[in-house]
């Protein structure tokens, strides 16, 4: 999967329903740290109007993203990225006191929510991150901390990091594809991700007992619980790919998304 979806506590067929990426706050390469808040909100609060509510008063907010858990109930994750040394002026020993602090204070226009689990990072555990992706360290070290997060985010969306990383010097996360690139790779992912490119319906060809073609169009839940092997003989079929360079298994939801682009441009 990803690293936040694998990271954080969320139950099985959880759903993302938006993701935004916060301005780069620094463009520093080490001695700042990302701070990571999962938050449940009250079922009858609005994911994107809270999430936007939310990150407007943190001023170190870097991006995030929101969703749904199974029964509903929406969720946000906010991320804020802040110099190491920021606690030290306050005198608190802490490199995590600040975006803490910050998040505490806009929780008190939302008592209900509440925080359900917190994601502490730094540069060497963002290489770390890369490298058990797959990813060889020097190609991301001249990489911000800020660009190292977003393309965790990135990552959301259904994207390989591998891919990201490809993409980074060219500014294009589908090079070859037709699109309306964004000259980012990071801004290039998330816009496929909110117009719906990056985790549609695949349709599936399903013979029945009687011959007749029929096409079956299956969700990602249920493409995440097929065999392996089943899913890799289906790709080869659409000529989609299923391994990455490094020789790791992509993620099923990027060879869904692939192959629903093929079978979208065989129409």
């Amino acid at each position: 999967m990803t690293y936040y979806f694998d990271r954080l506590p969320f139950p099985p067929d959880s759903r993302l329903t938006g993701i935004w990426a916060g301005r780069r706050v620094t463009q520093a390469l080490d001695g700042v740290v990302v701070t990571g808040h999962l938050i449940r909100l009250p079922g009858y609060q609005d994911g994107e109007v809270e999430s936007d509510f939310l990150s407007s008063h943190l001023h170190l907010s870097a991006g995030g993203f929101h969703g749904l858990y199974p029964d509903g109930t929406p969720w946000v994750f906010l991320i804020q990225i802040a110099p190491e040394g920021l606690g030290s002026l306050a005198g608190i020993d802490d490199p995590h006191w600040a975006p803490r602090d910050s998040l505490q204070r806009a929780l008190r226009f939302n008592h209900e929510a509440e925080v359900v689990d917190e994601d502490l990072l730094n540069r060497e555990r963002l290489l770390a991150v890369y490298a058990w992706a797959g990813v060889d360290p020097e190609e991301v070290a001249h990489w911000p901390v800020a660009d190292l997060v977003q393309g965790l985010m990135a990552e959301c969306c259904y994207v390989d990091l591998d891919d990201v990383v490809a993409g980074y010097a060219g500014g294009c996360a589908f090079p070859g594809v037709e699109h309306n690139c964004q000259a980012d790779v990071f801004s290039d992912v998330f816009a496929a991700w909110a117009q719906g490119r990056l985790a549609g319906l695949v349709p599936v060809s399903d013979e029945s007992d009687d011959d007749e073609d029929d096409c079956g169009v299956y969700t990602l839940a249920e493409i995440r619980r097929w065999p392996w092997e089943e899913l890799e003989a289906i790709a080869q079929e659409y000529g989609v790919r299923t391994r990455k360079r490094s020789g790791k298994k992509r993620s099923r939801a990027r060879i869904v998304a692939d192959m629903a682009e093929v079978a979208e441009d065989d129409e």
